[in-house]
Parts: C-alpha cells; structure tokens; sequence
C-alpha cells in the first residue's frame, strides 16, 4: 500500500530535530575514516558518491515524515516519536536491500573472485555496526585497478535506486552460513573430519582451540568466518549465486547488529521468558514497533530434549515499510525464537511429544507472544 503525499503539510519544531536525527544516521553510514587506506583517486570518487547519496537522502526524509505522519493521522504532531522511529526504520531498511542486492554478471563474478582472494573484503573500519559505506569502499580498494571504475559505477547505479521499488530479493538461506560453520566446527572438535577448506587460524584458536561461542566473534571475525563458508560451499560444489547470497545474508548489519542489545530492558524489569519458555519480547521489537511470526524446525535427542533449531519462517511488519519485505527487522525475533525452542517447556503439552515445528505468534509487549504447534501457513521465508 502506498500512501498519497502530502507534500505540502507542516513540519514541527521538534520533527526539525528528528530530521537532523536521521540525518545524522545517514552521514553516520556514509562516512569514509580519514584513517582508512585508500589510493587517492578512489578516496575522492568515493566521497563524491557518498556526498551525492546524503544529499538525496536529505531531500527524501521529510517527505517520509510527512508520509508517516499521515499514516498515522497525525495532522498536529502529536506523535513525531512514532513517525521518527518510522522514518528511522526506512533507512534501516535501504540499507539492508542495499547489501543484498546482486549486481550484473559481472559485478558478481568480480565480488565472487573478491571475497575468495582478499582477506581485505572484511575489513569493517573503526565504527563496524556503522560502516556501510566504508566496507563497501574497502572491497573495491582490494580490486585491481581495472575493476575499480566498473565497481564504484556499480556502487552509484545501486544507491540511485535508494527509495523507489526493488526488485523482490533472494530470500534468506534455507539453514544460516552461520549455523552451518558452527556445525562444521563442532564435527571437526567431536570427530577430526576436515572440511575440504582449511579453517583460517584466527578462527580455529577462538572457536576450536578457546571454545567461544560463534556469537562473541565481532564482526570482522564472523565475516572471516563466512567468508571461508563461501569458499568451503563452493568446494562443496553449491552455485556462485547461491554462496553469495548466503555470505550477503551472513554479513548483513541488520537492526539488531547494528543496535547489539542497546534497547533491552535490564535484568529484574518483569520482561524475563514465560513460564512456558516463550522468550521475552526483544526490546529493539519494542522500540520500532515489529511483529508478527516466526515459525521454527527443532530437533530432538533420544530423551526427547530439544538439542538443534532452525528458523524456517519469518512474517514481520514494522511501521513505516511498507510495499517491500522489512528485511533490516526481518531477524528481530530470531535470537528470541531459538532460545524458546530449545526451551523444553515451549510447547509441551501433559502426555504428549514435543512438536518439531511451532509458530511464535509476536504481539507487543502488552499483548505477548504466543505459541502454537500448528503452523498456520503465514510466515514465509
């Protein structure tokens, strides 16, 4: 559904200051570090692209506010928190589509040939939940000089397309890079088999020789990790395209990366799991207003516990995406949903088996999450 502007209505004193919020957001993911290495001819392309970008932002978002505020029937500024949380999430959101997005033929057999050659694809910079651009830029400043002019065409061709359509995206892998590296570090701590791809050493002294969990990697370490899945995916024989996808999703600085846990409420607050296993409400869900459902595989050990989850599904909606998948929110809930599945009291019933699907049905805060055995058909992947 897509509202009719209103493109003349006001614009409040305090709404001036949540544009220069989200302006802020903008510039914030735009920025290139003095600190960064980069050839000069690229620094100064480079920064012309991102100028070019924050100035088209900064002409769409009022018109955004403006939208939200009659989506919400706001004629007096009355509720700019939530236009500006809505506003907010679009960004977000651009961002996302902007990272998955696959480029021509040849863009993607140049960023293929990247990321199997050059460690330097994971290069994050100082502010890693923040540094979009500067990633992307660090990728190209690892190509060879005859790529680079293709690349940052490319890079300007994709931020053009900032708020109009998208083509609808590959959907998210059907089992995580992430969940299968871990799978594939276990085996080889439980049995010795190797994969076909040696482990890069970082990764074998922090997830082998010190045992951590893959969830404290940081960010540049988890993007070593996918990076050697995309490569032990294609020893495997899996399709370029499919490999790449997974690697997108993998290292994509979704909401809940980019935020890490800054809107979670403090322990003792009266948000803790239910009783039965049903996880608290994230807060970040809370804070941007997402809902809906997410429907996860388990399986089970002789005894019946609970030992391995999936998300198999996802339906979410947030507030200001609208006519395009929220797939900067689209794992808000996923952390919470593994946790209660292997929770053996979600979905126990006096007498009967655990189910090895079940649906959370999530509602705010003061409506709760739900949970049922029968998967209702709505989520989608």
């Amino acid at each position: 559904m897509t509202l009719a502007m209103a493109a003349d209505g006001p614009i409040y004193p305090q709404q001036v200051e949540m544009l220069a919020g989200l302006k802020n957001e903008v510039v914030r993911a735009f920025n290139l570090p003095k600190t960064q290495q980069l050839d000069p001819e690229l620094r100064v392309v480079a920064e012309q692209i991102a100028t070019d970008q924050v100035k088209r932002i900064e002409k769409q978002l009022p018109d955004w506010l403006r939208e939200e505020k009659l989506a919400l029937n706001d004629t007096a500024g009355q509720q700019s928190q939530q236009a500006f949380f809505a506003v907010g999430a679009r960004v977000f959101n651009e961002l996302a589509y902007w990272q998955i997005e696959p480029g021509d033929d040849a863009y993607e057999r140049a960023t293929l040939e990247l990321i199997k050659h050059s460690p330097a694809v994971c290069n994050i910079g100082e502010l890693p939940r923040s540094a979009d651009f500067a990633r992307r830029i660090a990728r190209i400043q690892a190509m060879q000089p005859a790529q680079r002019a293709a690349a940052l065409k490319a890079e300007a061709g994709f931020l053009e397309r900032w708020g109009k359509p998208h083509a609808e995206p590959l959907p998210w892998p059907e089992l995580p890079a992430q969940q299968q590296i871990v799978e594939a570090v276990a085996r080889v701590a439980s049995s010795g088999k190797r994969p076909l791809t040696p482990l890069p050493p970082v990764l074998a002294w922090s997830l082998l020789s010190e045992g951590h969990a893959y969830g404290d990697l940081s960010l540049e370490d988890n993007c070593h990790a996918q990076r050697w899945w995309l490569m032990e995916s294609l020893a495997q024989g899996m399709a370029p395209a499919t490999v790449l996808n997974a690697f997108r999703y993998g290292t994509l600085v979704t909401a809940a990366v980019r935020f890490d846990r800054a809107f979670d409420a403090p322990a003792g607050d009266g948000s803790e799991d239910r009783a039965d296993g049903v996880p608290a409400f994230p807060g970040l869900a809370s804070r941007y207003g997402a809902s809906g459902v997410t429907r996860v595989r388990r399986t089970f050990d002789a005894s019946g516990k609970p030992v391995r989850a999936t998300v198999s599904a996802r339906k979410i909606t947030v507030p200001g995406i609208r006519d395009m998948r929220p797939i900067a929110f689209e794992d808000t809930f996923d952390e919470a949903t593994l946790k209660g599945a292997l929770n053996p009291a979600m979905g126990a019933g006096t007498g009967v088996s655990l189910p090895p699907e079940v649906e959370l049905v999530w509602r705010m805060p003061h409506q709760q999450a739900d949970v049922s055995k029968k998967a209702a058909g709505e989520a989608t992947q």
